[in-house]
């Protein structure tokens, strides 16, 4: 019982530093070259005509998803399932990834077979989610995420 309260107050500890190491942010604006040491995504509303811009912390996870307002998956990046925009290491070194709502593709699986399409077809709130695991809960694994309305 004590061995328990022992590996929970560690664990404890542990999230709370990784959680205040992910607060640090640099006295900069929000702009093109961002140095922003948080996730940050903007705007938070979007149009077709519009360009997410994502803010990538200097520590993240390695895969970026996508989720529709009907709960579709977006695969964006994941080495894993051999889904990349970028070669892997570029993706944990950028700190600005910049997606057109219009065109921005990503892979989901339809019928068990995994196929591109684009992501951003329907008005509703959009869920961009960064994880180390995308096959798990996010309590399990490191994760960053956020939602953006598409009108």
């Amino acid at each position: 019982m004590i061995m328990k309260s022992i590996i929970k107050t560690l664990a404890f500890s542990l999230l709370v530093l990784t959680s205040s190491g992910c607060a640090k942010i640099n006295a900069t604006a929000l702009g093109e070259n961002s140095t922003t040491e948080i996730f940050v995504v903007s705007p938070k509303e979007l149009t077709q005509k519009d360009v997410i811009k994502i803010n990538l912390p200097r520590i993240r996870p390695k895969n970026l998803a996508i989720v529709d307002p009907t709960g579709q998956w977006f695969i964006i990046q994941s080495a894993e399932s051999n889904i990349l925009m970028m070669p892997q290491k570029d993706f944990m070194q950028i700190k600005l990834l910049k997606l057109p709502i219009r065109n921005t593709t990503g892979f989901t699986w339809i019928g068990g077979k995994k196929t591109e399409q684009v992501i951003f077809k329907e008005s509703g709130e959009y869920r961009v989610y960064l994880a180390d695991n995308l096959e798990t809960e996010a309590e399990n694994t490191f994760t960053f995420s956020t939602y953006i309305t598409v009108k």
